[in-house]
This record gives structure tokens, C-alpha cells and sequence, in this order.
């Protein structure tokens, strides 16, 4: 080789390396730009829109297509044919492993968590990796390996059909194929629904027993109620099944600040469900003021009452619907509306908080809740993960905890707390309720709520329980031969307290009725809009969550329910979004059941303010009629479209279809 063929050589050599180097940063950009494409679309576009929310629903199919096509363009002059398929892999490897990072680091990063949108709505982030590493491993392989294989000879007909194959099926077969999914066919009749008053009869039933908490007399009363009104529909197979825990039952609480004193104040509180229990005297200490409970200021706490405030957990619809498939709410009412607190928010900065605090040995603790809702009686009955915890603690509102700080100032405070509670470890006792109904298949369908709650409670979950019995009415007066699946109406007895008694249900029927189950359906708190004493009712529905397994089919047909159905203020929500599963579904999903599930928060929802008046009677029977939709469509679709996670789906057709025809065209398109 002479000096002019060593450098043309070895300027080819580097003119190739910029090339490669040029179209992997092309294809990285190209996945920044839709791992994006849907946050911003939710801040900008109307999220009502039941094609945007299918599109949504399958979006993590088309960049991996897109960013092939465009590295097939872009190696459409590569005649080492083997060589182009490796960096078409490397190309794709971008999009499935910027995916899998954002998505690693969510927790820690709004950005990232809104960048990973992609992967949150098509579920489980293991076949990102798994994608990821294929093709940049396989890609790799290819490329090093594509100047030893000789290309073939030319047949410039059988290139044109192999893209036109690949062409068909991006353009035309993927889109029909989810237009048809997404509106099966075999609508349900809507005749013979139980009306809106005939459900909300179940609720007041339910409801006029009493307070609920499992193991006690009315959550007895409630089996016995559910069991009875099963069997009045004519369900034949009634099961019970029994399920113990710790339980513990308050007595007496009170906080008296600067006791045994002329200034002695008892403060308006209220217990924090399973904490420590003290004798009748209680116990008295020196006041400490740790600030925020998720940065407290640390001191030596050892035998001291600690004090703390626990910020609220606000979020507005704007904010919610970021992480959404579909936010329906056609007359746009909710847009600009102030965040509103989540009931949950300030049980679980408690929780976070205490194992920090119980290793340092404090005598009590008690949480400001900041922002609750003025409703009167002060009655947020939370944690209930039923776990006996050994510190005494009381909560107090904001107002209350502002003036303890006021005496704090003034220089060192005592106090005394008191908290007498009833516990039995392993001494409650609760049940599942449930009906079985056989159907063409073994194939299974669950719909299920709690029948247990936190106080006489209208909305959590006396609103399930009515729903679920209406369903149940239903269901039981269609002919067994006309019912397309094996269903069971379950009421679950634990959710108060861990979710005992769900977990006691998996346990024992993972490998018969689980095994079998297409999805749980969960129905839980049909909730007006009312805020506080301040903002009563407009008349209109809490905004409501529906969590769905990924499974882009049913995720459509469910889209597509709400919107035929005038389902408003829904959002629609994949399970790996920030909120989890906040649901009594949540052990079934969990357990990798697949999960259909409803719930509103209001922020009185652990409070005795939840009332008969709280529920959105007008949602009953509407409602009804959705899920009774719902399930003919799902029955009007082969169980195996309603089990597949979209990027399995989307990796298989890649590496199996597109990959081998893209390469065909790459060997075969030359002279």
C-alpha cells in the first residue's frame, strides 16, 4: 500500500468512526425527545381526549420504531448489510436504556420522574433493561462481526418487499390493531342495572351499623349483613373466611399542657390509631419542639414529649394528571383549582418519622397536622397499617400546635399525655365475605371492596360496599351460560389494619382462584366534592383515581368506558405512578394479580365527617353501568391480549420481525 492509500485508509477509518459516533448522539437525542413528548403533551394538551389517552396508552411503541426507521435511513448506504443491522441495535438500545436510567433515579428526581413517563405507563421497567442490554450487546456483536460476512447477491424486487412488509405493518396493521382493541365489540345491555337508590340502600345499611374497625361488634354485624344479603341475591356458594391480628382499641386520651398547675389547658386532640398505650396518669415531660417532621431538628429527646409539625401533602388536578393515560374532565372545571390536602399525606410523614424517633427513646409524640380541614370534631383515625407501635401519640391541629409553640417561646413547657387503649396482640378477629358465581369459563373475574372502616364512614367504604352488592345483584340474575367468566364479589375485612385479611386471601388462594384471575376489580369511596365546614359540596364528584396493570388493551377499553360512559373527573392512572396503588388493591397487585382500581381522597376521608351525605349518590348507578360495560368488552376480547405487557410486545416485534426484515433490505437493496 502506498502513502495516498494509507491515508485515504485511514482517513476512511476516522470518517467512519464520526459517522457512527453522529448517529448514535442523533438517536440518543431522539429518545430525549420522547422519553419527553409526554409530560409536556399533559401540560399542554386536553387530557379528555379518548384518542390522545390511547395513544398514550400504547406511546411506548412508536419511538423504538421510529428511531429504526430512522437508523435504517440512515445506514441505507452501509454495504456491509451486517454491520448496519449492529448499529440499527445500538441505535435502539438508546431508547430502551435512557428509559430504564430515568427511571432508576425517579425517586430522587422530579425531572427524571416526569422523563420516564414512557416506562411508568408501559409498566415494569425489567424489559427496558432487558432491551436495552440485547441490543447494545447484540448490536455490538453485529457491528464487529459485519466486515467478515460477504454480501449476497443483488435481488432488488425482494428488497422492496421486505420494506414494504415492514412499512404495512408500522403504518397500517399497529393502528388498526388498536383501534379495533381499544372498541371491542359486544356492548353490555344496560337493562336490569339496580338503580341508584336501590345501591345507595346498601350503603346506608352498611352504614347505620356503626363504626367498623375490624374485630369490633359492627364489623361483625357487617359479615353477618353481607353474607345474608349475597345469599338474598341468590348466591349458592357463600364463603367466610376468618383472619386474626393485633388489636387494639382506644379508651381515654387527652393532652394537658402545664398540668397540675394554676395555667393548666387541656388541648383539643386525638389519638394516633395503634400507638403506645399509657396507664390512667399518663405520662408527664418537658416539652421539645423538633420544627418539620421530615427535617427535624434533632436534640436529645430521651423521656421528652416531642412536638413536630407535619406538613400536609397537597395536590391539585393539574398536578395529578401529569402521570395519567386519560384525566377526564370535559368542561375543564378542575383547571387552576388549588391543590387540595391527600388524606394519607401526613400519616405517612408520621410513619417515615417514627423509627427515627423511637431509636432516640422519647416519653410521646405529638404531630401539628398543618392544613386539616376544618370539619368540627377533630377525628383522623390514621395510620391503619395495624402495627402496635410503644410511643404514646396524639394529634393536634394547627391552630392548637401554634398556640403550644407560643408557650414554648415564652420558656420551658411541660405536659402531660395520656392515651388508654385495649391491646390484644393476635386478639382481633375479622373475615373476607364472598360470592362465587360460575361462569362459561374458569377464567376469573374479582370485584371486591372492604366492608371495614374508620368510623361509621358513608364514602370509606360504606360507597364499595354498596357498589360491589349492586354488581353482585347484578351478576347473580344473569344465567350462568351468559356470564363469560367465573366471578366473585368479594368484601375484605382488614384493610384497617394492614390489610390483614387480604393478605390471608392470597396466601390461601394463590394457586386455585389467583392463579385464574384475568383482573381484581376494586370499587372503593364514590365521594362528593365537599372540602370543609368553609367549601360544602357543589353537588359534583371527588376527583377519582382508576389504577390499571398495564396492559394497553385494557387500559383503552377502560379509556374508552369513562369517556362513552360521561365518567367525569377520572383519571386514569398506570400503577407505577408516584401514588402507587393507594388502594385496597394494592396486596393483589402486589401479589401480581392484575388490578382495575377506583378511589377517591378526599381529605376528610379518615374523619368522622365522613357522613352518608359525603357520597355521590348520583355517581351510583352511572357508575354501575360502566363496569357492567367494561366487563362484555373485556369478555369480547381473547384473554391473551389482556395479559401481555406492551414492551415485551414491542422488543419481540423488534428483535423478531423488524431487526431480520430491516437487515433483508440492507442485503438485498444493491447491484
Amino acid at each position: 500500500m502506498d502513502n495516498r492509500q494509507a491515508v485515504s485508509h485511514a482517513g476512511g477509518k476516522k470518517s467512519t468512526v464520526r459517522q457512527v459516533i453522529l448517529q448514535i448522539a442523533i438517536s440518543l437525542v431522539l429518545a430525549a425527545i420522547f422519553s419527553a413528548f409526554p409530560f409536556i403533551s399533559a401540560l399542554s394538551v386536553d387530557k379528555s381526549s379518548l384518542p390522545l389517552a390511547i395513544f398514550t396508552t400504547w406511546y411506548s411503541l412508536f419511538p423504538p420504531l421510529i428511531i429504526l426507521l430512522f437508523a435504517l435511513w440512515f445506514n441505507r448506504k452501509e454495504t456491509a448489510w451486517l454491520r448496519a443491522t449492529g448499529l440499527i441495535w445500538i441505535d435502539l438500545s438508546t431508547w430502551f436504556l435512557l428509559q430504564y436510567i430515568f427511571s432508576s433515579v425517579a425517586g430522587a428526581n422530579l425531572l427524571a420522574m416526569m422523563l420516564a413517563l414512557p416506562a411508568t405507563l408501559a409498566g415494569n421497567t425489567g424489559p427496558f433493561l432487558a432491551g436495552g442490554l440485547l441490543f447494545l450487546i447484540g448490536g455490538l456483536v453485529f457491528y464487529f462481526a459485519g466486515t467478515k460476512i460477504s454480501r449476497p447477491a443483488a435481488k432488488p424486487a425482494l428488497a422492496w418487499t421486505a420494506l414494504g412488509i415492514m412499512l404495512a405493518i408500522i403504518i397500517i396493521a399497529i393502528p388498526v390493531f388498536i383501534a379495533v382493541t381499544a372498541n371491542p365489540s359486544g356492548a353490555a345491555s344496560m337493562t336490569g342495572i339496580p338503580s341508584g337508590d336501590r345501591i345507595f340502600t346498601w350503603i346506608s345499611e352498611i352504614y347505620n351499623l356503626g363504626e367498623r374497625r375490624p374485630g369490633s361488634a359492627a364489623d361483625h354485624q357487617a359479615i353477618a349483613y353481607l353474607e345474608s344479603e349475597l345469599k338474598k341475591s341468590g348466591f349458592t356458594d357463600v364463603r367466610v373466611e376468618k383472619s386474626n391480628f393485633d388489636y387494639w382499641e382506644p379508651v381515654q386520651w387527652d393532652l394537658t399542657l402545664e398540668p397540675d398547675t394554676a395555667q393548666a389547658w387541656q388541648a383539643e386532640s386525638f389519638y394516633v390509631p395503634y400507638s403506645g398505650p399509657t396507664g390512667k396518669n399518663g405520662v408527664t415531660s418537658e416539652v421539645v419542639y423538633l420544627g418539620n417532621i421530615s427535617s427535624p431538628k434533632w436534640q436529645d429527646i430521651k423521656d421528652k414529649i416531642i412536638l413536630v409539625d407535619i406538613p400536609s401533602l397537597d395536590i391539585s388536578w393539574d398536578q395529578m394528571k401529569l402521570f395519567t393515560y386519560m384525566a377526564y374532565e370535559p368542561e375543564n372545571m378542575m383547571k387552576g383549582v388549588a391543590p387540595a390536602p391527600f388524606p394519607i399525606g401526613w400519616m405517612l410523614k408520621y410513619i417515615d418519622f417514627y423509627e427515627q424517633a423511637e431509636a432516640r427513646q422519647p416519653a410521646a409524640i405529638i404531630g401539628i397536622l398543618e392544613n386539616y380541614p376544618d370539619m368540627g370534631k377533630f377525628t383522623y383515625y390514621a395510620p391503619y397499617d395495624g402495627k402496635l407501635r410503644p410511643i404514646p401519640s396524639l394529634y393536634v391541629k394547627e391552630n392548637t400546635g401554634e398556640m403550644i409553640k407560643t408557650l414554648l417561646n415564652k420558656g420551658k413547657l411541660s405536659a402531660r399525655v395520656v392515651l388508654q387503649a385495649n391491646v390484644s396482640p393476635k386478639g382481633g378477629e375479622s373475615a373476607n365475605v364472598y360470592g362465587v358465581l360460575p361462569g362459561r369459563s374458569e377464567t376469573t373475574i374479582i370485584i371486591h371492596s372492604h366492608h371495614d372502616s374508620p368510623w361509621k364512614s358513608g364514602v370509606e367504604d360504606s360507597s364499595g360496599v354498596g357498589m360491589v352488592m349492586g354488581l353482585a345483584d347484578y351478576y347473580a340474575r344473569v344465567p350462568a351460560e351468559q356470564r363469560p367468566y367465573k366471578m366473585i364479589f368479594m368484601f375484605t375485612g382488614g384493610h384497617m389494619v394492614g390489610a390483614a385479611t387480604e393478605n390471608d386471601f392470597i396466601a390461601r388462594h394463590k394457586s386455585d382462584i389467583l392463579a385464574n384471575t384475568l383482573f381484581d376489580i376494586v370499587v372503593e369511596h364514590i365521594a362528593d366534592d365537599y372540602q370543609s365546614l368553609s367549601q360544602p359540596s357543589t353537588g359534583a364528584p371527588q376527583p377519582r383515581g382508576v389504577f390499571l396493570t398495564e396492559n394497553p388493551v385494557a387500559i383503552s377499553i377502560f379509556a374508552n368506558k369513562i369517556a362513552s360512559h360521561h365518567i367525569d373527573r377520572t383519571l386514569l392512572y398506570p400503577t407505577g405512578s408516584p401514588l402507587g396503588v393507594p388502594t385496597d388493591g394494592s396486596p393483589f397487585h402486589k401479589a401480581g394479580v392484575p388490578i382495575v382500581s377506583l378511589i377517591s381522597g378526599p381529605a376528610w376521608l379518615f374523619d368522622e365527617a365522613d357522613t352518608l351525605d359525603r357520597v355521590a349518590k348520583a355517581q351510583l348507578e352511572p357508575l354501575t353501568g360502566m363496569y357492567i360495560d367494561f366487563i362484555s368488552s373485556l369478555a369480547a376480547t381473547p384473554d391473551w391480549l389482556l395479559r401481555f405487557n406492551l414492551t415485551w410486545a414491542a422488543l419481540a416485534l423488534l428483535a423478531l420481525v423488524l431487526s431480520p426484515l430491516a437487515a433483508l433490505y440492507l442485503a438485498w437493496k444493491r447491484r
